[in-house]
């Protein structure tokens, strides 16, 4: 079925359609060739759910509520403000003015695009041309004169679980396994002293939840601090058959709530889920870190883009450790958010690939996953999906 970009009735139509979509029914691809003109019509809607509100969360929920979607533009910053961090694969053709492409396609890479069909696709980073839409396609590969920068030392597709996976003490310091670094030779860990905090940034379906159910998991299997899991009602970790105490973000920033009232005798382990999109736990977790309880640790997940205009918030005393995990960065600036200005140029974007960002330096890693326990293993390696 088409439909014309002015056809709002009609356009309106089909976004209520794809709502009630589900990921048992059969998937629908939606393709929206006009992206631009589409955003100029819907965008400046006022009031409450509007049309635009609802298509660009229908896209961000993606394969969740069984919906695929194909969106072309004009420019690259078209995207950004909306649908920008929900496309984990992307296309980038030659534009009109060539600095619409900074930040996105490498310099040596841009006078490459100039004919028809050429592309630089993303996340492998590779130069291709595109397919001619024919009964029979005149198919024919390109073979750029440049080169790609060098890419981030890789690992391997699978990765075996070490024969150890679980948190040591050193002292008053817990030593967590997350991954593995160095090509999958050596497990990659974080430490955590009195008071210290972890962040775990990266884009959707980059790791992140999986990631905070393992650290989650492993302190429970420890067994010296109190784990509490808080997530949004969008978070995967609500589903999950968590072995500690889970909670609603509603359910800690209620009126008369009391969260973590009270003096604290044991480490008490605080794993919060899309702490990004969590505005109202400011009130709840602002105290708590402006009292530098020792025995209160914190490890939080967020996008990277929106967790670096947190400011004045909570999230700045989490980020002021520079301590945690980069999944599937997206460009240069992704690394800020944990003090680390490197270029990621070259960077797998799969699941659970990323950088184990600690004590001013960084290492490529693979996280793991957590699984329910069967023939005493706990915990494997989470293979790109």
């Amino acid at each position: 079925e088409v439909i014309k970009t002015d056809d709002e009735e009609r356009v309106a139509s089909l976004i209520t359609l794809l709502e009630r979509c589900s990921v048992t029914e059969q998937p629908v691809l939606l393709i929206i060739t006009n992206w631009d003109g589409l955003a100029a019509r819907l965008q400046f809607e006022v009031g409450p759910a509007t049309l635009w509100d609802r298509l660009v969360r229908l896209i961000g929920e993606g394969s969740t509520s069984g919906v695929y979607a194909v969106l072309a533009g004009r420019r690259p910053t078209s995207f950004q403000s909306s649908v920008g961090s929900s496309a984990m694969q992307r296309m980038w053709f030659a534009a009109a003015d060539p600095n619409d492409l900074s930040g996105h396609v490498h310099p040596s890479m841009v006078k490459q695009l100039r004919g028809r069909g050429r592309c630089v696709v993303k996340p492998a980073g590779l130069l291709a041309q595109r397919f001619e839409p024919t009964r029979r396609p005149d198919v024919r590969s390109f073979q750029g004169s440049g080169q790609a920068p060098a890419p981030v030392p890789t690992m391997p597709k699978t990765i075996a679980r070490p024969a150890s996976m679980n948190i040591e003490s050193i002292g008053e310091a817990f030593r967590i396994p997350v991954g593995v670094v160095q090509g999958g030779a050596e497990t990659g860990w974080l430490e955590m002293w009195p008071g210290e905090h972890i962040l775990v940034a990266g884009n959707p379906r980059s790791g992140k939840s999986q990631t905070l159910e393992l650290m989650s998991e492993l302190f429970v299997q420890e067994g010296s601090a109190e784990v509490i899991v808080i997530g949004g009602s969008r978070s995967p970790l609500l589903a999950t058959s968590l072995s500690c105490e889970v909670r609603r973000v509603d359910e800690v920033t209620a009126p008369h709530a009391t969260f973590l009232s009270g003096p604290r005798v044991r480490p008490t382990v605080v794993v919060i889920d899309d702490a990004d999109l969590a505005p109202t736990l400011d009130s709840v977790m602002a105290p708590l870190l402006a009292a530098h309880d020792p025995h209160l640790h914190v490890i939080a997940s967020g996008h990277p883009e929106r967790l670096r205009r947190m400011y004045g918030t909570w999230i700045a005393a989490v980020r002021s450790h520079r301590r945690g995990i980069l999944l599937c960065p997206e460009n240069d600036l992704d690394g800020e958010v944990l003090g680390n200005s490197e270029s990621f140029r070259g960077s797998q974007r799969l699941p659970g690939r990323g950088y184990l960002i600690a004590d001013g330096g960084r290492q490529a890693i693979q996280t793991f996953r957590y699984v329910v326990p069967s023939r005493g293993e706990s915990v494997r390696s989470m293979t790109p999906m």
